[in-house]
């Protein structure tokens, strides 16, 4: 009986090892993912989720996280075959069933542990399809015991033909209409159908900033932009795109600087510097950015305009001349020389007599020109345009007590004018000359009166420079305002204060926006002394009472020694003399608004 027993025992221990060794029973670490459960972990492992509690010291109904670190035993559960593991022609078997089996739905009741994954993946199906079988939303919930349709054999990942099929797929553009749901954005509605929101307000036509609301219907079109894997005929298309932008990309709705950067192949610097954008500063939809070196190249290359100074060419008449001559020799018409020189079809020409026959381009080199910013200081301006203190106050009428202000624009290049660099003495000896003598011009026939150069160079200007239109525009828009009430902080248009007067004025004359008080517009646009100012200039004064140095009023210059401003005193806009000693001792300066 012993004999028995022992044989028995001997047989049973040699029969567990054979089954140890051909399933090979391993304790894993595992780290949990999102979307795993139990279940899923002991399936991907071959074994059940009791041992993995037991392994784990877990209790029935104990939660785990995402990147707890787990012990999972392996190889201890087969639910096809509990003696052994599948072999690999059992797998074949399987597979090649698999994909022979017809496709179909099922109607299955949700167990504890369950998830839209793994049901998905125990069907042969992906999650969006069971979504859509059921008419769910992405984030919905799913409880146990509910009962829901499930496609069945329509996805098996590891099938090469399936990936072949997915990858082969044409994509047809389209447009579709789309109902708005609760938590919808034009982003996301964009996304959903491979296009931009740039695309589906177009689509629409809608404005940039128009909302949408839950239950409205728009048009989407479909397929039109991929981010991610693009199909060949696409990225074709996107690199014709791209070489036709010649490096400039326009920004689109969620896009970041660093996203921008990674998209065109640069870093994140080389897109600062491009643009001259700083850090935290905000990138708005529609704005279009430099996004490769060629780019900021190319844009440098373009010609800048130029500003050119208009000399008359001026012709002597001789003797047996006729205007027609005179015409074919300097290359022009008889018609230009009579506007030019305001000659009827009766006048005679006289031997001596000077014409106007055109004119020549001088170009003139532009002084460059620097806008203070915050912290600017005259060292450091002078340290980055290479020059010297001295010569900025010179250029710019500056003295040791001047202080800069932000947005105040500088010179910073050009040449000192001689009155600037003469002595007190020397303008003192000018000043009694000036009043002692005076030179009376006389016209005569040998010579091109002044009157007529100035008349001819206004006719090849068009009537005028820019700059004395936009003055007298302004003035006419001044004087239409004469006698509106003052009042204190009032900008317009029935009452103003005097630098709400200014500012309303200009805005609509020229269409620039000035700074709102008389202190910060000092120090907008040019610096023009009272000697060159010229009709439709600001001109500053400090009428305080005890003259504290700053500006406190503005008014605008009309011509002839005489300003428009609204006047505290008279409670009106009024026009006023600068030849009053009261305007004259508290002048401070003018300034040029372009």
């Amino acid at each position: 009986m012993k004999k028995v027993l022992l044989a028995f025992l001997i047989a049973a221990v040699s029969v567990t090892a054979l089954q140890a060794k051909r399933t090979k029973i391993k304790i894993k670490e595992y780290t949990v993912q999102p979307g795993d459960t139990l279940f899923t972990i002991a399936r991907k492992h071959h074994a059940t989720t009791e041992e993995v509690r037991k392994s784990n010291s877990l209790e029935r109904g104990q939660l785990i996280r995402v990147g707890q670190l787990l012990r999972v035993p392996t190889n201890t559960y087969f639910p096809k075959s509990s003696k052994s593991s599948p072999s690999k022609k059992q797998q074949k078997v399987s597979q090649k069933s698999s994909k022979r089996s017809k496709k179909g739905k099922v109607s299955y009741t949700i167990a504890k542990g369950d998830t839209l994954f793994t049901i998905a993946r125990k069907h042969h199906t992906t999650t969006q399809e069971v979504r859509d079988a059921n008419g769910m939303e992405r984030n919905v919930l799913i409880r146990v015991g509910q009962m829901i349709k499930v496609p069945t054999n329509t996805y098996f990942p590891d099938s090469k033909v399936t990936q072949k099929k997915v990858a082969q797929k044409t994509v047809k553009k389209g447009k579709v209409t789309y109902t708005i749901a609760k938590g919808d954005t034009l982003f996301i509605i964009a996304r959903k159908h491979h296009t931009t929101t740039k695309e589906v307000r177009e689509a629409n036509g809608m404005a940039y900033n128009a909302l949408i609301r839950v239950g409205q219907a728009i048009t989407v079109p479909t397929n039109t932009y991929f981010p991610e894997g693009m199909p060949k005929e696409k990225v074709v298309v996107a690199a014709r795109k791209e070489k036709k932008s010649k490096g400039i990309y326009e920004v689109e709705s969620g896009d970041t600087l660093f996203s921008i950067a990674k998209k065109n192949h640069v870093t994140l610097k080389e897109i600062m510097v491009l643009n001259d954008i700083k850090a935290g500063s905000v990138i708005r939809v529609g704005q279009k950015l430099k996004v490769s070196k060629k780019s900021a190249f190319v844009a440098s290359k373009k010609k800048k305009s130029k500003k050119v100074k208009i000399v008359l060419k001026t012709y002597r008449v001789k003797k047996g001349d006729t205007l027609s001559r005179i015409a074919k020799r300097n290359k022009t018409t008889v018609k230009k020389l009579r506007t030019l020189n305001r000659l009827g079809k009766k006048s005679r020409l006289k031997i001596g007599m000077v014409l106007a026959v055109g004119e020549t381009k001088i170009k003139i080199s532009k002084p460059k020109s620097y806008k203070v910013r915050k912290g600017d200081t005259l060292w450091l301006i002078a340290k980055k345009h290479h020059t010297t203190i001295k010569k900025l106050r010179a250029l710019n009428k500056l003295s040791r007590r001047s202080k800069l202000h932000r947005g105040m624009v500088l010179a910073v290049d050009g040449k000192i004018k001689e009155s600037s660099k003469r002595t007190t003495k020397q303008r003192i000896a000018k000043r009694k000359t000036s009043k002692r003598t005076r030179i009376v011009s006389r016209s005569s026939s040998r010579k091109l009166s002044s009157r007529r150069l100035s008349d001819a160079m206004a006719l090849l200007n068009g009537r005028g420079s820019r700059s004395n239109r936009g003055g007298s525009q302004v003035i006419r828009t001044a004087k239409r305002y004469l006698g509106r009430r003052y009042v204190w902080g009032a900008v317009g248009p029935s009452h103003f204060d005097c630098s709400g007067f200014t500012q309303y004025v200009i805005r609509k004359s020229k269409g620039v926006r000035l700074p709102r008080v008389s202190r910060k517009q000092a120090y907008y646009g040019k610096y023009v002394s009272r000697s060159n100012l010229r009709a439709g200039d600001l001109i500053f004064f400090d009428t305080s009472h005890r003259r504290r140095g700053y500006v406190n009023h503005v008014g605008i210059y009309i011509g002839s020694n005489k300003f428009i401003h609204a006047s505290s005193a008279k409670h009106r806009v009024v026009i006023s003399s600068l030849n009053r000693p009261f305007y004259n001792a508290r002048f401070k300066w003018g300034r040029r608004v372009n």
